[in-house]
């Protein structure tokens, strides 16, 4: 695989440099990944208000531009570019063809970069008052600083900012999954609702990183696995289908990531309490038809 330079920018070592002396603290932090390609001091002249963030490497890849990750390479149609994203590596890049000796040609990938990972508290420190911070180190703070419950409370005075983080949290991403499950036990009410409701979609969209960021005696497990927040029988239905529709695949397919016994055992009690969740949803709305027929 051809490769630019790729994790040997300036930007890269300053963040290396960081991680050397607290590798054991980012472990008890919330983990960001970033990187400053293309502008990182060697490919173009280092900006550090150019970071991208996100809490995986597809988020922070989808943050670059095709122009961003091409650089100085120039398609034409001897070597058009057929392909920006992940590689099979796992690196973020580009692929493209090469036609020099005629069709079909051979499919040349070509690395850019691997996000690495920092703490919040190593991101601040390192990269100077110029960079933006990724917004979920403010919340991370916020919650430190003024606890879970106060947190929630000012969140929802702004239904467009309680949105996004229900949003955000739904996608299933581990950042996200983490200060969500740090909320949900000390919110009540309507806030309670609605960060189970984006739960049941975190667990339909990353059965595995949901579940595998609870431990088996949280009682956030019966939560997530359990019976729908949603108020509507239909909604509560497909909730609670498609939850454990998510979690049956990955039990069924020869999953690399279940290596882990105590994840598959959790995965298989939330498939159990999603199945009995279900059951007890269907027979609760047979009795009401049955009551409203007499």
């Amino acid at each position: 695989m051809n490769s630019r330079r790729i994790g040997k920018t300036l930007g890269s070592l300053f963040f290396l440099i960081c991680l050397g002396w607290s590798a054991s603290h980012v472990h008890a932090q919330q983990v960001v990944l970033f990187t400053f390609f293309p502008y990182d001091g060697v490919n173009l002249p280092f900006d550090p208000s150019k970071i991208a963030y996100g809490s995986t490497q597809e988020e922070v890849c989808a943050k670059r531009t095709g122009s961003e990750l091409l650089g100085g390479f120039q398609s034409n149609p001897q070597s058009p570019v057929t392909f920006f994203g992940i590689l099979p590596d796992g690196s973020c890049g580009f692929k493209w063809l090469n036609l020099v000796n005629g069709p079909p040609g051979v499919e040349v990938p070509v690395a850019d970069f691997f996000a690495q990972g920092a703490s919040c508290e190593q991101i601040r420190f390192s990269i100077g008052p110029d960079a933006p911070l990724p917004p979920i180190c403010f919340l991370v703070e916020d919650i430190k600083r003024l606890g879970e419950k106060a947190v929630v409370r000012s969140l929802r005075k702004d239904k467009k900012q309680w949105t996004s983080l229900m949003s955000s949290i739904s996608s299933g991403e581990q950042a996200w999954i983490n200060v969500g499950l740090l909320l949900l036990l000390s919110a009540t009410g309507a806030a309670k609702s609605d960060l189970r409701i984006a739960f049941e979609d975190a667990l339909i969209a990353g059965p595995v990183i949901t579940i595998r960021s609870i431990s088996s005696r949280s009682p956030n497990l019966r939560v997530i696995c359990g019976p729908s927040a949603h108020l509507e029988y239909h909604l509560a239905e497909n909730s609670i289908d498609e939850r454990l529709s998510a979690v049956a695949s990955v039990l069924v397919q020869e999953n690399p990531r279940l290596t882990d016994a105590s994840l598959r055992t959790r995965l298989n009690r939330c498939a159990d309490m999603l199945q009995q969740a279900d059951e007890r949803l269907r027979r609760d709305q047979s009795n009401r038809a049955t009551l409203k027929d007499q």
